[in-house]
């Protein structure tokens, strides 16, 4: 992420509002510090620890107009911190991260009056976006100076409202590194869709506008039952878009978190749908590069998991996030070659899938850590636990696929192929 690359959504202040940040991890204060200043936010402090903030800028009356910081502090916690924030001033937005697997995590952040929470590893797009959110909130408290974003007409995003092509926005669904997603109707028509579109930071890269724009051509020919499907695709100013089928559901993080443990027949059907759409994807040589339970959403009305954003976006970062320093894909899912800097292939899609079905049968990923090097340990030198600990229920042939198999350390020692692991699933799913 470079200024060339991000001078499109720099943002214009007449008041540069001042953001503490809180964590003790070099490599976050460093991805913080750089998204920051490359977005335009100049004036940042940073402490790691809780009592050198509170000492310096709490108890010695700084300004500040947000505070970002981590939950896992030595000493004092990120808990503690944002309560005694809130003490002082209330409307002072707090934003607490963590790649932590905490108990009760969400009820925690509830009780101390954090306004946000974000998980690591987090993306930059996310973060600054949940940030003008929030400043944007606390200037109609404290009458600050902050603008909203500007855009140029040429790379302007659509608000709620705005027509794209023939399609009208009708909600923001998400977004990633380096996309939106958003709810759209079409004229004439009842059914909603999907619209996805560049980030603004993207579309400076022509090289790259054009790659997404063949790889749609590609993709808009594939279909399948496990794969979300592509309508229609264009162009709003300079943005490239594509527009697919809406899915109602939710992802297979939510579902775990809402439904709990899933029966071990119906995780093994919902893997077996993910592994078929992944083998679809690579007949058709395209690699999806972030395999996780978020990039899968359970069809309520089909009964099926959708595999979504496979490998649009994911051509594109791979291609300049990873020129600096960036590490592509989740790594809570990453197979360790990726962290070494590695090109993604086959064998890397099959260790994802192990790591997310993983995950799906047990609750809980393979490997947890506070942060990306202390995951890259863990993926490269550990094991995970047997399933069974978990489920005592998993079929034999299944926890040796997934821990044997596709979990390999070494990528050689992985499948060849996912139809292979397709199959292995399919076997199965006959018995029942």
């Amino acid at each position: 992420m470079d200024e060339e690359n991000l001078k499109t959504v720099k943002i214009n202040l007449q008041g540069d509002p001042s953001i503490c940040v809180v964590d003790d991890d070099n490599f976050v204060v460093d991805l913080i510090g750089r998204t920051l200043n490359l977005s335009g936010y100049k004036n940042a402090k940073f402490y790691n620890s809780g009592e050198k903030f509170i000492e310096n800028a709490v108890n010695n009356s700084q300004n500040f107009s947000i505070v970002i910081s981590d939950i896992v502090l030595p000493g004092m916690s990120g808990f503690e911190l944002c309560a005694r924030v809130k003490q002082v001033n209330p409307d002072i937005p707090v934003i607490l991260i963590s790649g932590f697997d905490i108990e009760d995590i969400h009820s925690k952040v509830i009780e101390c009056g954090a306004d946000d929470f974000i998980a690591k590893p987090f993306n930059p797009l996310e973060l600054i976006t949940r940030l003008k959110i929030h400043l944007a909130k606390y200037e109609k408290v404290s009458n600050s100076s902050i603008q909203k974003p500007e855009f140029s007409k040429k790379t302007n995003m659509p608000f709620i409202g705005d027509q794209v092509g023939d399609y009208v926005i009708v909600d923001t669904i998400g977004w990633g590194r380096s996309s939106f997603i958003f709810k759209a109707n079409k004229k004439g028509i009842k059914q909603v869709f999907a619209l996805k579109m560049l980030a603004p930071h993207v579309i400076s890269l022509k090289d790259l506008v054009e790659r997404f724009e063949n790889e749609l051509k590609m993709m808009s020919s594939i279909k399948h039952p496990n794969i979300v499907n592509f309508i229609d695709k264009g162009r709003y100013g300079e943005i490239p878009y594509v527009v697919m089928e809406y899915i109602n559901g939710l992802d297979l993080e939510e579902l775990l978190i809402t439904r709990g443990k899933i029966p071990v027949n119906d995780a093994l059907a919902i893997s077996y749908g993910i592994a078929s759409a992944i083998a679809e994807l690579h007949k058709q040589k395209i690699l999806h590069r972030d395999i996780k339970l978020k990039n899968v959403i359970f069809d309520v009305n089909q009964k099926a998991p959708k595999l979504i954003d496979f490998g649009i976006a994911r051509e594109i970062e791979a291609v300049h996030i990873t020129r600096d320093g960036f590490v592509l894909g989740t790594p809570i899912y990453m197979p360790p070659e990726i962290f070494e800097g590695e090109e993604a292939t086959i064998k890397s899609d099959i260790y994802s899938f192990g790591a997310t079905i993983f995950h799906l049968l047990t609750g809980s990923p393979p490997f947890v850590g506070e942060s990306s090097k202390e995951l890259y340990k863990k993926h490269l030198y550990e094991k995970p636990r047997p399933i069974k600990d978990f489920r005592p229920d998993i079929p034999e042939v299944i926890e040796r696929l997934i821990i044997e198999e596709c979990l390999a350390k070494e990528p050689d020692k992985r499948p060849e192929s996912m139809e292979y692991v397709e199959e292995k699933f399919r076997n199965y799913i006959k018995k029942l």
